[in-house]
């Protein structure tokens, strides 16, 4: 805990204070206006990685025929449904 909370004061995100009845307290507020500045550098990074999120969902929507496999990549293989797994004998059988 004492490593984040100096490496948030050596950023300038918090100040620290020790109140003068206990020199053992020490006591963190965030500072306003580096707050906001990354807070706003927060909000643009979102919305960067948003608009590139929903481009690549584009893309990967447009493609047909991509299924997951089972170790849940996107393969470009043609599935066909069949309502039933085997022919009947004599119908649609090579075999008679």
């Amino acid at each position: 805990m004492s490593r984040h909370l100096r490496t948030l004061r050596q950023s300038g995100l918090v100040e620290e204070s020790h109140p003068e009845f206990d020199a053992r307290v020490r006591i963190y507020a965030l500072r306003r206006e580096p707050m906001a500045n990354l807070k706003r550098w927060l909000e643009e990074a979102e919305r960067l990685w948003s608009e590139q999120l929903l481009a690549f969902k584009a893309h990967s929507n447009a493609r047909p025929n991509r299924r997951p496999n089972r170790e849940g990549r996107m393969t470009s293989k043609v599935y066909v449904a069949c309502a039933s797994p085997r022919p009947r004998a004599g119908v649609g059988s090579l075999h008679g």
